[in-house]
């Protein structure tokens, strides 16, 4: 019941089956619906498929735990293989992605000891380039409260949230941040 585990294999409506995949030096990378990458070829259109779809920019305790969620809505599986993630122009060195497919409808959470992003508590971006450096998606966020996950609806607007979905669905509850928005809901 409350031993959640990370896993790249998709069991729905079977047995659990935890997995993980190492790439880059042994470096785990949480693949949900994907696989590790052994070859590139022509890429599918990215845009408004490939998304940032969740991020922990401000865990509970240390940043380190921090995270950031990649979704593949696309047809096809997709090699990231060359595409990068920064944050805030400026901010930190962007992390190029090697070795990694994203299944269609799959999930890709790319954590801080990766990636070695840091995102600031306060307000950052996180944006995602494709091989030529175009930028794919980018979401800007404020005032995050500790242990909250500012995560995409499912129409597309954005919202902080308790329930942290890596790897899955996201679930948006209104969260009450009272002491900084005077009782004001924010989604």
């Amino acid at each position: 019941k409350n031993d959640f585990k990370t896993t790249s294999a998709v069991t729905k409506g079977r047995a659990n089956k935890i997995e993980k995949v190492e790439v880059d030096n042994k470096v785990e990378v949480d693949i949900y619906g994907g696989k590790a990458s052994d070859a590139s070829e022509t890429l599918p259109p990215v845009v408004d498929k490939l998304l940032i779809n969740e991020v922990l920019p401000n865990p509970e305790g240390s940043d380190d735990a921090e995270w950031v969620e990649l979704f593949w809505g696309g047809d096809v599986p997709l090699d990231l293989t060359g595409f990068s993630l920064d944050d805030k122009e400026g901010g930190s060195k962007p992390f190029v992605i090697s070795n990694l497919v994203i299944e269609p409808n799959g999930y890709v959470v790319l954590k801080r000891e990766t990636t070695k992003l840091a995102f600031n508590n306060d307000t950052d971006e996180v944006r995602l380039f494709d091989k030529a450096r175009e930028i794919v998606d980018e979401i800007e966020y404020e005032e995050g409260a500790e242990g909250l996950a500012y995560a995409r609806g499912a129409d597309g607007v954005w919202g902080w949230t308790e329930q942290l979905t890596p790897g899955q669905e996201n679930i948006l509850e209104v969260k009450n941040l009272s002491v900084k928005y005077d009782d004001q809901y924010v989604l």
